[in-house]
């Protein structure tokens, strides 16, 4: 395949994996826990997920923070590494390299950080009801992970603690 092919390809699905994390990240943080509910009354799909996520609000964000660093950290040395490949053997490469690492930069902090969280923020609960058994899914495959994740973070002042597996998260 075309260096060129997958240097774009890799870009395109770290911005769009970075977009989503950051887009439910804002949408869990914004969607009301009362709206939740009612809805939960009401049936709606995703909802009694949505409330369970709700109830333990930090397991949810670690994850979510994780993954979004995992697309922007792993992700970038993964791109950088194929960069790097690519611009080697042209002339100016090495700037070539330079310029297209600030490019993705401003793209990562544009597209797949500021505008994921203000479509997060604007569309929380349609985003949230989507992703709500998705997270649960996989806060259950990553359990001890998070648990060690949310310890830790506690244990460095942090965050508080609402119990073993829990964090407060407080929001202005």
């Amino acid at each position: 395949m075309n260096p060129i092919v997958v240097l774009l390809t890799l870009a395109a699905l770290i911005l769009v994996g970075s977009a989503l994390a950051s887009s439910t990240e804002a949408a869990m943080l914004t969607v009301n826990p009362i709206q939740v509910h009612t809805l939960k009354q009401q049936r709606v799909p995703g909802s009694r997920a949505l409330e369970r996520i709700k109830a333990r609000p930090g397991r949810a964000l670690v994850l979510l923070v994780v993954i979004n660093n995992l697309f922007n950290i792993s992700g970038s040395m993964l791109l950088g590494s194929q960069a790097d490949q690519v611009f080697k053997d042209i002339p100016g490469g090495a700037w070539a390299l330079v310029a297209f690492n600030g490019g993705f930069t401003v793209a990562v902090i544009l597209l797949g950080e500021i505008l994921p969280k203000t479509i997060g923020n604007s569309f929380a609960m349609p985003i949230s009801l989507t992703a709500a058994r998705f997270l649960l899914l996989l806060e259950r495959l990553t359990l001890p992970l998070l648990l060690v994740l949310t310890a830790a973070a506690v244990l460095a002042g942090i965050t508080a603690s609402d119990g073993p597996g829990r964090v407060r998260v407080t929001t202005t």
